[in-house]
């Protein structure tokens, strides 16, 4: 699971990257690279792309299971319903998926889609791939008529960090969470080097703590080895 913000941060990243870019080719890869393919279709550098960077996004945070993987905004809308996450027109939270129709809202179909990086009680602020051929930062008033809804996905908690890393009122909380973390990383589901602390970070974790956890478990480790061979050798 991952936070909204983990999710802003990553889709934030991204902003001013146009289509025809190093950027944006990577974003088409990174899409074609997760197997299977939705639907079977391998996206092309020249197809529509707003969907795609929702997906991708996802997928560099660990969400893709939050919202399932799509390059269609049709076919999107239909996997947030099937997930319970579909809300239609309703006061945002950041972190949700906002979903156009440029026909009007009742029209009935999906043309475009992106998140929503903040509400002030009338406006929407999105980040939204493919917004004139590039990945922008846009605003609305949360009941346009051209949005036909929102979904929200099951975050940890919508809008915040984890807990225990960057903010935690509990120290006990911290220690769980650095654990929790420090043994993924040992059992290697974080990656490693770099790719680590990058992975990491987009998710909203502090790396260089989790590192110093990890240290601190691998040399206990190593410790208690080493006295236990000690006593071996005196048997």
């Amino acid at each position: 699971m991952v936070s909204a913000q983990a999710v802003l941060k990553e889709a934030g990243s991204w902003v001013g990257v146009a289509m025809g870019t190093a950027g944006h080719r990577s974003l088409v890869d990174a899409y074609n690279r997760v197997r299977p393919l939705p639907v079977g279709y391998r996206l092309a550098y020249s197809d529509d792309w707003c969907d795609m960077f929702v997906t991708v996004v996802a997928d560099r945070v660990g969400a893709a299971g939050l919202i399932g993987r799509e390059c269609g905004v049709q076919r999107h809308l239909q996997i947030f319903k099937q997930k319970g996450i579909w809300l239609g027109r309703v006061h945002p939270r950041p972190g949700d998926i906002v979903i156009f129709d440029w026909a009007g809202s009742n029209a009935g179909w999906a043309d475009h889609i992106g998140y929503v990086e903040r509400f002030d009680g009338k406006w929407i602020y999105t980040i939204e791939g493919n917004s004139n051929g590039r990945v922008a930062r846009n605003r609305f008033a949360w009941n346009d008529w051209r949005i036909a809804g929102y979904a929200r996905p099951k975050y940890d908690k919508p809008g915040s960090i984890k807990p225990g890393l960057n903010q935690s009122s509990k120290p006990e909380d911290t220690i769980k969470n650095l654990d929790r973390l420090a043994k993924e990383v040992i059992q290697g589901k974080w990656g490693n080097g770099q790719e680590r602390v990058d992975r990491l970070t987009r998710a909203g974790f502090d790396a260089k703590a989790v590192q110093a956890r990890v240290n601190g478990m691998v040399g206990s480790k190593i410790n208690s080895e080493s006295r236990q061979y000690s006593r071996i050798d005196k048997l």
